[in-house]
């Protein structure tokens, strides 16, 4: 007869917070959300590869959302109605949380400022982040996020930097973005 392991779930109900042991916490870059938008307007057909395990929540920063619908618009010509239609379905169907920029200390935003610092130093300038990066990579660490999915060289070393772990967009979904980047300039 074999045992069954059972896991842990502590629960909060004073303030409706539940904490469950196990959890994996993801954060997107604004790269990483486009691309996958991009890549896979039907969020039903993007195969988790990157994620295998379960359970998984997804997190993308206010200033995330903000730069998704301009780049959809601006960069791919796509209807403001269809791009928010766009994102509104990934945030619903992957149950993606948003961070909000008013909750994040200035605190968090000076030790990814320190950290980038110490990239640039040991890279080059190529590395440096702009100022909405690290409000965004604040969040993350306010939410305390273990897997980053990016696309960019500079949030990917900071964040790593940070103690995150790093999960880069995979080369045939910046390919697809590439190609239909290509396909919108013709």
């Amino acid at each position: 007869m074999s045992q069954i392991k059972k896991e842990s779930v502590t629960c909060y109900s004073g303030f409706g917070t539940i904490l469950i042991k196990n959890i994996i916490k993801r954060g997107m870059d604004s790269s990483k959300f486009i691309n996958m938008i991009m890549c896979y307007p039907d969020p039903d057909k993007y195969r988790m590869e990157d994620c295998p395990v379960p359970p998984n929540i997804f997190f993308i920063h206010d200033i995330t959302f903000s730069e998704a619908l301009g780049v959809l618009i601006n960069e791919f010509g796509i209807a403001e109605d269809d791009a928010k239609r766009r994102i509104k379905n990934w945030i619903e169907k992957y149950r993606i949380k948003r961070i909000k920029l008013d909750e994040v200390s200035e605190e968090y935003e000076k030790i990814v400022e320190e950290a980038n610092m110490k990239v640039v130093q040991q890279f080059g300038m190529n590395y440096k982040i702009g100022e909405k990066d690290i409000k965004i990579i604040a969040g993350f660490l306010k939410e305390s996020i273990n897997i980053v999915h990016v696309k960019d060289k500079g949030f990917e070393k900071t964040c790593q930097m940070l103690g995150m772990n790093i999960i880069p967009t995979l080369k045939r979904d910046i390919e697809k973005e590439e190609k239909l980047k290509e396909k919108l300039r013709k």
